[in-house]
């Protein structure tokens, strides 16, 4: 939808772009750039305010597993052997 309406606007739109010597050679460049704007404002928005769902105290970063518990740390070390031993 918005790429039909924002298509070639300095021949749909001559009191708005009609001067503008860029829309007229790319006239297609207006129904790209206006998603693509939309797209990256809407992923900085979210990379900055968006907060983290897991809890980093929960997280054990050296071996990549989540840690629900003491008890399942435990069955962990078991299961793996002494590959958690000191940690």
């Amino acid at each position: 939808m918005i790429g039909g309406a924002l298509s070639r606007p300095a021949e749909r739109f001559p009191n708005l772009f009609g001067n503008n010597k860029f829309l007229k050679e790319y006239p297609y460049f207006l129904p790209c750039a206006v998603p693509a704007t939309f797209t990256v404002v809407a992923w900085l928005v979210t990379y900055i305010f968006l907060k983290e769902a897991r809890d980093s105290q929960l997280y054990n970063h050296s071996t990549r597993l989540m840690i629900e518990s003491p008890n399942r740390l435990i069955h962990l070390r078991s299961q793996f052997g002494s590959f958690f031993v000191g940690r």
